[in-house]
């Protein structure tokens, strides 16, 4: 058991300083909704989201490991169900 405790304590230490450095880019960019600061903050283009089904907004699957899979770029993403 000692062994679980010093993972999950790990991994909410990692998880802890992932989610400071976040929120300290958010606070220094306030003008930037939720997904374009995760995608500032991460240093990439885009930040996409997937499903193996299509939903609004989601066209032309892409095949990954053999699925269909349906993405859409997050700029106007609100984070559930469009």
């Amino acid at each position: 058991m000692k062994k679980e405790s010093q993972n999950k304590d790990l991994l909410e230490s990692e998880n802890k300083e992932l989610l400071n450095s976040f929120v300290e880019y958010c606070h220094a960019h306030p003008e930037e909704k939720f997904w374009e600061a995760l995608k500032g903050w991460c240093d990439n283009d885009y930040v996409l989201v997937g499903n193996l089904s299509s939903r609004k907004g989601m066209k032309n699957p892409v095949v990954i490991d053999g699925m269909k899979v349906y993405l859409q770029d997050t700029y106007f993403f609100n984070g559930r169900e469009n």
